[in-house]
């Protein structure tokens, strides 16, 4: 036999309920936020290894002594 038991909570309670819980949506954010990071910083190693080299390869036609 199911009884119903009534929900005393107020309807701003009961809505905040049905929501996710806050400590999913904080793993949430961090996941993304750290995704995000990662994907960045890959980017921009990247982005100065290729400027580096490809500025060594002109700069030691043109100007040896600025070669590193």
């Amino acid at each position: 036999m199911i009884t119903f038991v009534k929900d005393t909570r107020n309807r701003r309670e009961r809505k905040l309920a049905r929501q996710a819980h806050p400590q999913v949506v904080v793993v949430v954010v961090v996941v993304v936020v750290v995704v995000v990071v990662v994907v960045v910083v890959v980017v921009v190693i990247v982005t100065v290894v290729v400027v580096v080299v490809v500025a060594q390869n002109r700069f030691r036609f043109f100007c040896p002594f600025l070669s590193l």
